[in-house]
C-alpha cells in the first residue's frame, strides 16, 4: 500500500511538472501568434499606404520583382492593358540583363 502511494505520488508529480512545462510552452507559442499578427497587420498597413501613394502618382508607375514580372502597376493613364504590362516585363528583363 505505500509503495502504491509513493508511485501515485511520483506520477502526480511528474505530471504537474509536464504541464506546467506544456503551459509555458503555450504561452510562448500565444505570444509568436500575436507577434506575427501585429507584424501581418504593420505590412498590409505599409502595402495600403504605398498603394495610396502609387496610385496618387500622374503617370505610369510599375513595380516588377526580381525576376522581371509586374508585381503592381497604378491606374492613372486610364488603364493599363495586358500588351503594356508585357512591355513592362520585357523592361525588367532588360534592366536585369545589363546588371
Amino acid at each position: 500500500m505505500r509503495e502504491q502511494k509513493r508511485v501515485a505520488d511520483e506520477l502526480d508529480q511528474r505530471v504537474a511538472k509536464r504541464t506546467a512545462e506544456l503551459a509555458a510552452a503555450n504561452e510562448v507559442l500565444r505570444k509568436e501568434v500575436a507577434e506575427r499578427r501585429r507584424a501581418e497587420e504593420a505590412l498590409a498597413a505599409s502595402e495600403h499606404n504605398l498603394r495610396l501613394i502609387v496610385d496618387g502618382i500622374p503617370g505610369l508607375v510599375s513595380l516588377l520583382t526580381p525576376a522581371g514580372e509586374v508585381e503592381l502597376v497604378n491606374p492613372q493613364l486610364g488603364g493599363v492593358r495586358r500588351q503594356d504590362i508585357r512591355g513592362i516585363e520585357a523592361l525588367g528583363d532588360k534592366r536585369r540583363r545589363s546588371c
